[in-house]
Order: structure tokens, then sequence, then C-alpha cells
């Protein structure tokens, strides 16, 4: 229960950056966020992810490791696609940068703006990237710190996917 509870506590951070930023969308251009209060942001976000586990990656444009992982991650979302959600979160960036960013490595999965760090230092995150794994129920199952390579990628989505049955 206080894992559910803290998966949820992430959402609502990530989800109330929305409300003050802008976010990436999957073709990669960049759309305002909505006004809405944070509970409603969360409900929201919460509903989309429902019944997936979910991938959450943290990056930004300035970063050489998210550089290097970014494929991996494009490739897993594509590999995964229906069975696994992915998120990322663009840290501390330019959003036309981001946007570009996105274009350049085929990023279709949605990527919100975390353009001050809150969301990455209230995940107590120690630098970027960083990418967590979140059971079907909300549960955070695993983090890595630091950029992951494509086999320890594959190995952790499947060990999640195995977790949510």
């Amino acid at each position: 229960m206080a894992r559910r509870v803290a998966a949820a506590a992430v959402l609502l951070v990530l989800v109330a950056v929305i409300a003050r930023s802008c976010s990436v969308d999957s073709e990669g251009s960049a759309d305002k966020g909505g006004g809405s209060p944070p509970a409603k942001l969360l409900a929201d976000a919460l509903a989309s992810f429902e019944g997936k586990p979910v991938v959450v990656n943290f990056w930004a444009t300035w970063c050489e490791p998210c550089k290097a992982e970014m494929p991996h991650i494009v490739e897993a979302a594509k590999a995964y696609e229906g069975r696994v959600r992915f998120l990322g979160v663009n840290v501390e960036d330019d959003v036309e940068a981001a946007a570009d960013f996105a274009k350049t490595y085929g990023m279709r999965f949605r990527s919100i703006s975390d353009p001050k760090g809150e969301i990455r230092r209230a995940e107590k995150l120690l630098g970027l990237p960083a990418t967590q794994f979140y059971d079907a129920a909300g549960e955070l199952t695993f983090l890595k710190q630091g950029e992951i390579k494509a086999d320890e990628l594959r190995e952790k989505i499947e060990d999640t996917l195995r977790a949510s049955r």
C-alpha cells in the first residue's frame, strides 16, 4: 500500500508540472499544459496508465548519456507498444530544444517538461539519465540511475511485465 501511495505521489508530481509547463507530444511538437488542478491531472494520468506497466525516463538535451541511451528507450517503446507505456520527463531544458531532441531521436511517446528540475528533485534522482519502472498496479519496481543499456532495459521491462501479472 505504501508503495502504491508513493507511486501515486510520483505521478502527482509528474502531472502537476503539466499545469505550469509545456509537454512534447508523440510527434515531438510542443503543446501547452492545461491549467487544471493537480488532483484532476493526477486522476487523468492514472486513468491513462491504468492496468499497464510504465517506464518513466528522465532526460535532457544537454545530457550525453541521455543521448546515448535514448535510441534504446525509443526501440523498447516500439517493441513493447500496447503492453508497456512510456513517459519521458525532460529536465531543465528549453521547450524547443526538447521538441527537436524528440524529433531527432524519433520519440513517439509523451514527454513532459520539468523546466526547473522540481520533479527530478522530488524523486531524489542523483543525476541524469534515470529510468523508473512501475508495474500495472502503479508500484515502483526498479529505479536505474545513470545510463541504461539495451539489455538491462529489456530485462527490467520483462521483470516489470512479470510483476504485473
